[in-house]
């Protein structure tokens, strides 16, 4: 029903009027704003014949560097895999933690081995720790087997977070907590975590995330794209 209502709504709009039409009547819904936003730039850079950074003031970079998800449950059948995609050109891993601190620190150590020194891996805590477990588990780690740990506790409050990244001895970066660009301004204020994902269904569309990946870098933390699909909006982030 709210799909056709939409409809009704985008009826006789300007295509290129995405600022006012991915306004204030989606604020309250930030992945519906996200997608409707995404399939007006699609749109937009298709009748320009036009890769979408073109519009948006230009190409920064050549070469994308990308991030896999790894989960633990294939570690232990799928050592090929990850050696295929290590062959492939992905150098970066994220492995998703179980919240089991001696299940995920053999994991880590397994996927270290693996994958070899040239290679960096990023722990996924996705919101399943403590602090005291969260603590527990970065001791548990090799030395320089994880540069990140991301998510780990289950208060997402960010106070808390920057807290925690005080004591531990694995930079943290969140994702979860970050919703709009307040929550992006309140880490470099407190200098606690080392970065931010952002994630544009969660903000409200590719040019809120842009703007909250801005004021990362500015504040000299580390900034990704986080991109729950694929497809369309996978390739507009890339």
């Amino acid at each position: 029903d709210r799909a056709r209502e939409m409809l009704a709504e985008l009826a006789g709009r300007r295509v290129h009027d995405v600022a006012d039409i991915v306004g204030a009547e989606l604020a309250d819904n930030p992945a519906v704003a996200c997608g409707l936003e995404i399939a007006l730039w699609d749109l937009i850079a298709r009748s320009a014949g036009q890769p979408l950074c073109n519009l948006w003031g230009g190409a920064y970079r050549t070469h994308i560097p990308l991030a896999v998800c790894i989960e633990t449950e294939r570690l232990s059948s799928g050592q090929q895999h990850v050696l295929e995609l290590r062959e492939s050109g992905f150098h970066h891993f994220v492995l998703l933690c179980t919240g089991d601190i001696a299940s995920d620190a053999q994991a880590v150590s397994q996927l270290h081995r693996q994958i070899g020194p040239s290679c960096q891996i990023a722990a996924d805590g996705r919101a399943q720790f403590s602090t005291a477990e969260a603590l527990r588990f970065c001791d548990t780690l090799p030395q320089g087997a994880v540069c990140e740990f991301i998510d780990p506790l289950t208060d997402g409050d960010i106070a808390t977070a920057c807290s925690l990244a005080r004591l531990c001895g694995i930079p943290l970066a969140l994702k979860i907590a970050i919703s709009s660009e307040r929550d992006v301004t309140a880490l470099v204020r407190d200098q606690g975590i080392r970065g931010v994902y952002v994630d544009p269904y969660k903000v409200g569309g590719l040019l809120a995330a842009r703007r909250c990946l801005v004021v990362a870098a500015a504040g000299g933390l580390t900034a990704s794209l986080s991109m729950p699909d694929v497809g369309v909006a996978a390739m507009a982030a890339i």
